[in-house]
């Protein structure tokens, strides 16, 4: 493959200019090549994207420029017109070729033109009256930008983007674009899903005969903007079989929001493109943590990422978690309670433990304030089974003392409705570190306390 990287592509406040000169030597350090600045955030990537750049944006670019000569990162700007674009204007090409030209005049070589996330028709009259359909007003435009910038730009790379850029690339759109777009243009594609969860190499084969040329993997992983935004994607990268290296031309990632925990995906992702075929996610994922975490605080880190792993390659919760409710829903339904006590009791323990290590123990540094956040409800759970620890105990209690009925069942009435509040704070929350599995087990539990205690 040519390239490994990040694309900076998610929506949200962008990164700064810091976090990137950070975050382009840390590629270096980890045999990546390729920066590629697309932020959606930023409007004169998008919604101003006629406009030329501030002076000051472009010293910080071509300072980034200098940062990746000295770590062999390129850095790449791309532009996304399409939300305003006129593609049968020729002024609207002189525009992008002209802004791109700027770049080109502090040290960028590789170019890119998106058309991700606009609508699937043409929206311009004119448009509509010199074109078929968008693909063909795409690879027009596409095509006079290139032969412009060709003129001027030696060696010249340009990306492009598509506006369908997943799926199993069947669709008209797809199949005219890999076979009318110029072969020299490489083309930006997510795999089956916009996040996908798997990439075989017999997806990677059939886009590659669809669009005529091996693509740029646009991986959406560990990107954590939109509906995502309350995850924390800190877990392995996975599930994209070693074969699909031999059809891609590149892989660039899509990182976080939070640029610093971003890094540990990024280097178990390192490792899998240096060794595809002996890498193991759980040995990488563990030296990308040794990177970050000091040894003394490992332990801690490592049970509170297994609260963190939902994520569009981790659909499901991790296997602590999975473990975790399955042997509370057996003790109750077994009527253990005795053992189900000392589960949630070890389970609220060892949080309020790891929890207190993290914050305390914590180097005053951007890494551990990123997630802070997660750090902060992981402690919340473990208030939160410990609240249900004493409800159950006072719902026990109830039931084997019955000259105390009236009293109890008020303490049973307040402790359901303690923990009832406890989870009602995480729906409010901007964070979230389980899927539905146990909020659901929470309240079930309650219901059927309710039930049996005659509490409403």
């Amino acid at each position: 493959m040519k390239f490994t990287g990040i694309v900076e592509g998610f929506y949200g406040k962008p990164w700064s200019r810091d976090s990137r000169i950070d975050m382009m030597k840390f590629l270096g350090n980890h045999g990546y090549n390729l920066y590629v600045y697309a932020p959606k955030g930023d409007p004169f990537h998008r919604a101003k994207w006629r406009e030329p750049y501030p002076q000051n944006m472009l010293n910080d670019f071509k300072e980034l420029v200098n940062v990746g000569n000295n770590a062999n990162v390129e850095f790449s700007i791309a532009l996304s017109p399409g939300l305003s674009l006129v593609y049968s204007k020729p002024k609207e090409v002189d525009l992008f070729v002209e802004k791109m030209l700027s770049f080109y005049d502090i040290g960028i070589r590789i170019f890119g033109l998106f058309f991700d996330d606009i609508p699937q028709m043409l929206q311009n009259d004119r448009d509509i009256r010199k074109f078929p359909d968008l693909v063909h007003a795409q690879i027009h435009f596409a095509h006079e930008v290139y032969k412009k910038l060709e003129l001027k730009v030696p060696d010249l790379k340009l990306m492009l983007c598509p506006t369908i850029y997943h799926g199993d690339g069947r669709s008209d759109y797809v199949q005219a674009l890999g076979k009318e777009l110029d072969q020299k243009i490489y083309i930006l594609w997510t795999g089956p899903q916009i996040c996908s969860e798997n990439i075989t190499t017999k997806d990677a084969i059939s886009i590659e005969n669809i669009l005529k040329r091996k693509p740029i993997y646009w991986d959406n992983y560990p990107v954590n903007d939109l509906h995502m935004a309350s995850e924390l994607h800190i877990g392995p990268y996975m599930n994209r079989e070693p074969g699909v290296l031999d059809h891609a031309s590149g892989f660039i990632l899509n990182p976080m929001i939070q640029m610093e925990p971003s890094k540990i995906p990024l280097v178990t992702a390192s490792y899998f493109f240096k060794d595809p075929y002996n890498y193991n996610h759980k040995k990488a994922f563990e030296k990308a943590v040794s990177e970050f975490v000091s040894k003394k605080i490992r332990n801690a880190f490592y049970h509170f990422s297994s609260y963190n792993v939902v994520s569009p390659l981790h659909p499901a919760e991790s296997l602590h978690a999975k473990l975790l409710i399955n042997r509370f829903e057996k003790f109750y339904s077994e009527e253990k309670f005795a053992d189900l006590l000392s589960s949630i009791k070890k389970e609220s323990e060892e949080i309020k433990i790891y929890s207190d290590i993290l914050i305390m123990m914590m180097p005053d540094i951007k890494f551990f304030q990123e997630i802070i956040p997660w750090i902060k409800e992981y402690e919340e759970w473990g208030e939160t089974l410990s609240d249900l620890e004493e409800a159950i105990q006072i719902l026990q209690e109830f039931f084997e003392k019955e000259n105390l009925q009236k009293e109890l069942l008020l303490k049973v009435a307040e402790s359901i409705e303690k923990v009832r509040k406890d989870v009602r704070k995480f729906a409010d929350h901007k964070t979230a570190i389980f899927t539905r599995e146990m909020r659901n087990f929470v309240y079930e539990t309650l219901i059927k306390m309710s039930v049996m205690s005659g509490v409403n």
